[in-house]
This record gives structure tokens, C-alpha cells and sequence, in this order.
């Protein structure tokens, strides 16, 4: 039996935002010398930039709709093994009506269905703020404890304590108070800028002020299941192949599952800098660039002339790269911001692509490849979350080989580019990856 202390932190509202609680709550753990592995239960990430803020550790990703029942344990295991303690943060279905439909466990980012394969603890996030006499929410099914966020400056934590023992028969663990320097700090954040450490750190001191840390270490650690494994992250014999990643502050979102899975397959990663780097990697045989943040930092991207000129260069050649969301739209000729205004990009599409004013959510979707390429058969199914906040325009060069439910190109391919305006979650899709890396491609069709 592994005794690995772990446990779900969840919303049951509606649009709570769970972020300061999981800033602090980590900071917490981390100030008791308690090495934390993070999960998110969904992999649309929306918020990964900041959710990297959180930890030490990287992020990873934990979705029941993308991933088997055994793929999510092999996961977890895996990414758990040098953690003390496992925390995986979403939403539990309480209170949607999608839940109420009978394919329950299939529905994206269930934290429920996690709990139930991976044994978790359940903590749930209330904020206090939208409490009242007659606005208490009903009781999960299963709960373990209760975190208050937003706690009004002049409310009575034993009051609510009474309340939800009463109520929900659930003990309240701590609280983080509405007016704050930190929560009002926390107003000047976007989710696309770092939280600096300072900042983290304050919120981490008012949490364990009001924090019973004693009993929130014993219900995370009342849980035993035995580890599983398989070979999906094995090492495979295979010819040396060089990834150039791009990771900067312009490109920071890379699942690092995905990464891990290029070097079990032997590939070798580099990384450059679309901001400063001059060129690609010396011997780069697949450019590999991950979703961005071309809302602040697209300008920026357009004065580095010479990595642009690098990566034409290597694209005339035949060079294979896979972009996605943000980092299609970096590709492309132009882009345009909300405000109207278009900035030069890479040139490698000739196409534009259009950032929505609005914040859209990722949207799941199930389809599958239309037409061969390097990157997958005719036929190869897919399932991924689609990002709506690209719109591109159309361009007979541009061949689509993959379609949303609306009809619109979810993937698309130019030369040996492929762009994706999903998320694709690599470890999900691991029938991906021999043609990924074959090192026979001379046969693999090209559409020019």
C-alpha cells in the first residue's frame, strides 16, 4: 500500500476563482518542508501560466475525459513518486446541470470521478463572500472539509464553523479574508502575468494564520491505493532526434508530460527564445512552440527579426514544425489585437489570425484527421479541448486536416508546418507518436 498524502481542491460554485487558495495553500505546505506535486483536473489550461506560480513543481495534467481510468492512475503515480504530497485542483459537479446527464464520468474535468480512481481526500473552496442564511449551497455527497476564501472582514469563522458542522456535518479548516493587501494586490495580476513570490509568500502567512494544518495533514494522509504502472514513459530504442522548444516569457506553456514523452522516445530537447534568441538550435529537426501569450507580448515577438529569418529559413527547407493556439498565430503572417492593430509575425502561414476580444473557454472536442501528414493518418481520432480565441482567415494554401463539430479548422498544414488551435495532451494520444518520430520520412505526404 502507498501511504502518498493526497487530496482534491474543488468549487462547487459557480465561477469561484480557486487561484489565491491554491497560492496559499501551497505556500503553506511548502513552509512545513512538504514537497507538493499539482494537478489540474482539467487539461483545457486555462490559466496554466499562472497556475505554474503555485509550486515548485511543474503542473501537470489530470483529465478523466481525455484520459482512460488506468491512464490517469499511471499519471498520477508517476509524476507523484518523489512528492510528499499529491494536490489535484478543479471543480466538482455539483450544482451543473451538464452532470445530471447519465455519462457522468465522462464529462471533461470531473474532479469527482478523480477522487473515486485516485482515493483523494475532498476539499472543498467556498467563497464565504456569497454565503448566507439561505444562501448555503448543498452538500456534496462526499466532503471532507471545508476551505473559506473571501471571508468578510467583520464575519465570525466560529459562526460558520457551527453552520457547516451543523449543516454539512463537515469541519471548516481555515480562511482567507476578503480585504487584504494581498487580495487587493492580487487585482493587479491577470492570469497571464506571474504572481511574484512576494506576493505568494503574503497570501501563504494569512492562510496559516487561520489554518488548522493538523487536521488538514491528517485527512490528506487517510488514504491508501497501491500504485500502478505501465510502459507509457518507458524508453523506446530510437534514432537521436533534436526538438527545438520554444520557452521564454513570450511561450512559458508546456505540458511537461509531453516533454517527458519526446525524451522516452529519444529525443533530444533544446530550447530557444522567440524574444532573444538569434537562431534555431544547431541540427533541429522538429521546431516544437506551445501556447503563448501574443496579447501582451506580440510586439515584442515582431522585433527579432533574425529568429523570424532563422525559422524561414528552416521552413523552406523542408524543416517539420508543430505549433498550437498562441503559437500558430505567431507563425503567421500578421496578427491582429482586439484594438484593430496588426503586427507582423513570423510569415511562415499566409494567413492572419485574429485575437477575440472576449474570453472564450476552451471547448472540448472529438474528431479525427482528415487527411495523411507527418503528423497522424487519415482517420486518427482526436480528442482535445479547441481554443476559440484564434479566428483564421481563410487561404486556399492552408489545407485543414482537422474539423471542429462547428465546421471550422481545428488543425491545419502548410509545407511540414502543423499548426493546432487545440491543446493536445501528447501522453493522451500516445497512437501519435511513432509517425511523430519516425525516422523514415521520405514517404510522409506534404501539402504545398
Amino acid at each position: 500500500m502507498n501511504l502518498l498524502s493526497r487530496l482534491a481542491i474543488g468549487s462547487i460554485q459557480p465561477e469561484t476563482d480557486l487561484q489565491p487558495m491554491l497560492w496559499a495553500l501551497n505556500e503553506c505546505l511548502n513552509q512545513q518542508g512538504i514537497n507538493v506535486q499539482n494537478f489540474s483536473a482539467h487539461a483545457n489550461y486555462k490559466g496554466c501560466c499562472a497556475e505554474q506560480d503555485h509550486c515548485h513543481n511543474p503542473v501537470r495534467i489530470l483529465d478523466n475525459w481525455l484520459q482512460g481510468e488506468r491512464g490517469c492512475q499511471d499519471y498520477f503515480w508517476r509524476s507523484s513518486r518523489y512528492a510528499d504530497m499529491a494536490v489535484v485542483s478543479g471543480s466538482y459537479p455539483a450544482g451543473s446541470p451538464v452532470f445530471s446527464q447519465p455519462n457522468v464520468t465522462s464529462a471533461p474535468g470531473n474532479l469527482e470521478t478523480l477522487c473515486r480512481r485516485l482515493d483523494l481526500a475532498r476539499i472543498v473552496v467556498l467563497d464565504a463572500s456569497r454565503l448566507g442564511a439561505c444562501l448555503i449551497p448543498p452538500r456534496p455527497d462526499e466532503v471532507d472539509a471545508i476551505l473559506l476564501d473571501r471571508l468578510p472582514v467583520h464575519a465570525s469563522l466560529a459562526h460558520w464553523k457551527i453552520i457547516f458542522q451543523t449543516l454539512w456535518g463537515t469541519p471548516v479548516l481555515g480562511y482567507l479574508g476578503a480585504d487584504t493587501t494581498a487580495r487587493r494586490d492580487l487585482a493587479d495580476y491577470s492570469r497571464h502575468v506571474h504572481l511574484s513570490r512576494e506576493h505568494r509568500q503574503r497570501l501563504g502567512r494569512l492562510l496559516s494564520h487561520n489554518l488548522d494544518m493538523t487536521q488538514l495533514l491528517q485527512i490528506a494522509a487517510g488514504r491508501q491505493a497501491s500504485p500502478t504502472m505501465n510502459d507509457i514513459f518507458a524508453t523506446r530504442p530510437s534514432g537521436s532526434l533534436q526538438v527545438a522548444v520554444a520557452l521564454d516569457e513570450s511561450f512559458p506553456c508546456h505540458c511537461p508530460d509531453t516533454l517527458d514523452l519526446f525524451e522516452s522516445y529519444g529525443a533530444s530537447l533544446h530550447e530557444f527564445s522567440p524574444l532573444h534568441s538569434e537562431e534555431l538550435p544547431a541540427g533541429t529537426d522538429l521546431v516544437y512552440i506551445g501556447c503563448g501569450r501574443l496579447d501582451t507580448m506580440a510586439e515584442r515577438l515582431a522585433e527579432n527579426i533574425c529568429l523570424k529569418q532563422s525559422l524561414q529559413y528552416y521552413a523552406g527547407r523542408g524543416g517539420r514544425i508543430y505549433a498550437e493556439c498562441d503559437g500558430l498565430a505567431y507563425l503567421c503572417n500578421q496578427v491582429q489585437l482586439p484594438g484593430g492593430k496588426r503586427v507582423p509575425m513570423a510569415g511562415l502561414l499566409p494567413i492572419t489570425a485574429h485575437l477575440q476580444p472576449q474570453v472564450v473557454q476552451p471547448l472540448p472536442q472529438e474528431t479525427h484527421l482528415l487527411h495523411d501528414s507527418w503528423f497522424g493518418r487519415q482517420g486518427t481520432r482526436l480528442r482535445t479541448y479547441w481554443n476559440p480565441r484564434w479566428q483564421l482567415d481563410s487561404c486556399n494554401s492552408i489545407k485543414p486536416i482537422a474539423l471542429t463539430d462547428q465546421a471550422q479548422p481545428l488543425l491545419v498544414c502548410h509545407q511540414q508546418l502543423i499548426g493546432n488551435l487545440a491543446h493536445l495532451d501528447f501522453p493522451a494520444h500516445a497512437e501519435y507518436l511513432p509517425r511523430f518520430f519516425a525516422s523514415d520520412r521520405t514517404r510522409l505526404p506534404t501539402f504545398l
